[in-house]
């Protein structure tokens, strides 16, 4: 009995042990919330907060808190583009939480019903994008615009595995490329544009700290949660500035007489698939050419043959390289701005006397050269190839943009340059702006050329390093520029 006896009590403790493992299970599938209830929960009705993932409450604390502050900014200082992309940012981070909120609550779906899930996610960062494309780099809100949609395609770490932490923070630094310009010129002077900076810097960093901490190697989906598809179609729709739900995708029956007209008339890839299973009888339908009708064995037959008069006209040969239309060569002061528009072979166009609030913008320009005679506030190069400017004193800054073989020579004092999208750039400094900041990004063949230092020599022409070698030293990156002995 004694031995039974100690059975029985070891069994009874195995069982109590059990019992408690599974649950700690379930409270740790469910991120710590409602354990086993969550399930259905989740798949009545897409869950409430108490059934969500311990993360998702902050997460949509944190997203709201900065999104307000974006919006708030922007409708102090923004242009109209700039209010409506804003608009539509918002709307962007409505269509995340509400994906994210699926997350919280449901199991993982089939890799074929995740693009169903993110198709509101892929939409609204599509609108962001095309909002600033619309705008154009004319608008005064361009850098506000750009931070915006340089950051919307970072939302597709959620589909990113392994790395989404890395992923997103790369396209931090592409929004921050803008917005530390407007911390340059705003810091100190004007609040509500740092509101909307801080805030958006702020977002930066609390998306990313969530991603690392979160969903470090992949997303977290709520192992004990209800189906992902029935908890979307039950959470409420995302807030937009307009419009409706997405229309529903087509039906087979409507995509079928599109694509038979695809085909061109012989039944679409369907029905070349029909043909070719017919195996040798492919072959049924041909016409028995009879021995008297074929050249090869009637030599009298091919002084006689010609070529069918009905052959098919020949499409119109592409001509290739003089597509693209140029506009309307401009050459004008518009406002504060002077206008240097589509300028072809142009060698001697001069800018005299201009005020100090004056900034130059050269647009599409080919083999022209430019020169300023007097002090500006700012020079802007966009997407000019064999141009040259000459300028004086520079307040701001010269930021060169999608160009190729230009050369900037400056002769007075300019506090930085920026060099961004570019090839085979030279940048002519004189004395006075020895001590001027060069930034570089996705730039290639840019060199520098100083001054000589006294009577006797020569001038100095250097190159700017393009190749960056990487370490891990004591668990961090350190980098460093490749040099060839």
């Amino acid at each position: 009995m004694s031995l039974e006896s100690a059975i029985t009590g070891l069994v009874s403790r195995l069982e109590s042990v059990a019992a408690r493992l599974e649950k700690v299970e379930g409270q740790l599938a469910s991120g710590g919330g409602g354990g086993g209830a969550a399930a259905p929960s989740a798949a009545a009705g897409g869950g409430g907060g108490a059934d969500a993932a311990a993360w998702y409450g902050p997460f949509e604390a944190f997203v709201t808190k900065c999104v307000a502050g974006i919006k708030e900014g922007a409708g102090k200082i923004g242009t109209p583009e700039f209010k409506n992309q804003a608009a539509a940012f918002e709307k962007l981070n409505n269509e995340l939480k509400a994906f994210m909120k699926v997350v919280a609550t449901s199991k993982k779906p089939a890799d074929s019903e995740l693009p169903n899930l993110l198709k509101g996610l892929t939409g609204a960062v599509g609108e962001v994008i095309e909002i600033r494309e619309k705008a154009g780099r004319g608008n005064a809100c361009w850098n506000h615009l750009s931070s915006l949609s340089e950051l919307a395609p970072g939302f597709g770490w959620v589909q990113v595995a392994s790395t989404p932490a890395p992923f997103w923070k790369e396209f931090i630094g592409n929004s921050q490329f803008y917005s530390n310009k407007l911390i340059r010129e705003y810091k100190g002077k004007d609040e509500d544009q740092m509101l909307f900076v801080n805030s958006l810097h702020e977002y930066h960093k609390e998306m990313f700290q969530f991603i690392k901490s979160t969903h470090t190697t992949n997303l977290v989906w709520n192992a004990k949660g209800g189906d992902a598809k029935a908890a979307a179609g039950a959470a409420p729709a995302a807030a937009a500035p307009s419009g409706g739900p997405p229309p529903p995708m087509p039906s087979a029956e409507q995509l079928a007489p599109k694509a038979a007209k695809a085909g061109g008339g012989g039944g679409g890839a369907g029905a070349l698939f029909a043909e070719l299973n017919k195996g040798g009888a492919i072959t049924s339908g041909l016409k028995k050419v009879d021995k008297s009708q074929m050249t090869h064995k009637n030599p009298a037959l091919r002084g006689t043959s010609k070529v069918p008069a009905t052959t098919a006209k020949k499409a119109p040969a592409k001509k290739f390289g003089g597509g693209a239309k140029k506009g309307t060569p401009k050459f004008e002061l518009s406002g504060n701005k002077w206008i240097v528009d589509f300028q072809d072979d142009q060698g001697n166009l001069e800018i005299n006397d201009p005020a100090v609030k004056h900034t130059i913008y050269m647009y599409k320009c080919d083999k022209t050269t430019v020169k300023v005679n007097g002090k500006v506030n700012a020079i802007t190069l966009d997407g000019c190839k064999k141009c040259a400017i000459v300028f004086q004193d520079v307040v701001a800054s010269v930021e060169v943009v999608n160009c190729s073989g230009v050369e900037l020579q400056a002769l007075g004092k300019v506090p930085s340059f920026t060099v961004d999208k570019c090839s085979a750039i030279q940048l002519v400094l004189n004395e006075s702006c020895l001590d001027a900041e060069i930034v570089t990004a996705k730039s290639d063949s840019i060199n520098v050329v100083l001054p000589p230092k006294d009577a006797q020599s020569d001038i100095e022409e250097f190159a700017l390093p393009e190749q960056i070698k990487t370490k891990v030293v004591d668990r961090k990156l350190v980098s460093g520029f490749v040099e060839h002995v």
